[in-house]
């Protein structure tokens, strides 16, 4: 099993899956609803997709992506918009979590409500 995590700030969240192969840009912008989009690493091989102009477009901030960045050792930064949680490759490409990543950050995702 593989997949990504949507992360929602209204404390949901929504696995999918990202096509193989095919750039992920123009699918993270719709995902977020956004029209430009960074993407910060949360763990060796998983990143996190934002929103990178969500705060100054007075989006709502993201409480589960917050907590699961502080939780995984980055810093108290409020994160803003659905949030997009993947995979990423040797050469940066983004991709769907590997069932090991999955269960890694199975223990992080709960209680992020």
């Amino acid at each position: 099993m593989s997949a990504s995590i949507l992360l929602l700030p209204n404390q949901q969240m929504r696995c999918i899956n990202l096509p193989a192969n095919a750039c992920t840009v123009p699918l993270t912008l719709d995902l977020l609803n956004c029209f430009s989009a960074e993407r910060h690493q949360l763990a060796p091989g998983v990143g996190m997709w934002i929103d990178s102009c969500g705060q100054g477009l007075g989006r709502e901030v993201n409480m589960p992506a917050t907590k699961l960045s502080v939780r995984l050792g980055g810093l108290w930064i409020p994160w803003y918009g659905p949030v997009l949680v993947c995979g990423i490759d040797e050469q940066g490409r983004s991709h769907d979590l590997t069932a090991d990543q999955l269960r890694h950050l199975a223990p992080y995702l709960l209680g992020l409500s």
